[in-house]
């Protein structure tokens, strides 16, 4: 099963919409999305607006492959349940969230940089990293860490 995480920004992120409609077409197991508030009925998916974060923890558990927003919530619990993750920051120029400056884009960089999940800048390679998420070899940094992580390349960017 893929779960499919818009977060819960007040934006809608119809740009994964999209491209998650395009890969439900073709793939043969059930994907479940959490779409916040991104008015999505997709067909070949299973949305709910907003899930229980019990439930959610839940079906990460029982994911093949999480694929979230940029957000270090979504991205932390599925690397703690050792998940694979594919990323897709929100944008500001899209409309997608009011952050200014890097925002979900620095986050989804700087995991990546550690090796722990798979960046997708440019929606069109989603399709792609789906099909091939298998061959991903994650980092072996323990998730407790990424926390501490985070706050020392803030500090590195602050100095």
């Amino acid at each position: 099963m893929i779960l499919v995480l818009f977060g819960t920004n007040p934006y809608p992120f119809t740009r994964l919409a999209t491209a998650i409609a395009e890969i439900a077409i073709s793939y043969n197991g059930e994907i479940i999305a959490q779409t916040g508030s991104t008015p999505a009925e997709i067909p070949g998916v299973k949305c709910e607006q907003f899930i229980d974060h019990s439930k959610l923890i839940e079906l990460m558990s029982e994911a093949s492959l999480v694929i979230c927003q940029g957000g270090f919530g979504s991205i932390t619990d599925a690397l703690r349940l050792r998940k694979p993750v594919i990323a897709v920051p929100r944008l500001n120029r899209l409309h997608e969230t009011a952050e200014l400056g890097l925002g979900q884009m620095a986050i989804v960089q700087e995991f990546e940089k550690a090796g722990l999940l798979i960046g997708i800048y440019e929606i069109e390679k989603l399709k792609e990293a789906v099909k091939n998420y298998k061959s991903f070899e994650s980092s072996s940094i323990d998730p407790s860490r990424i926390p501490e992580m985070i706050e020392e390349d803030i500090n590195k960017w602050l100095s």
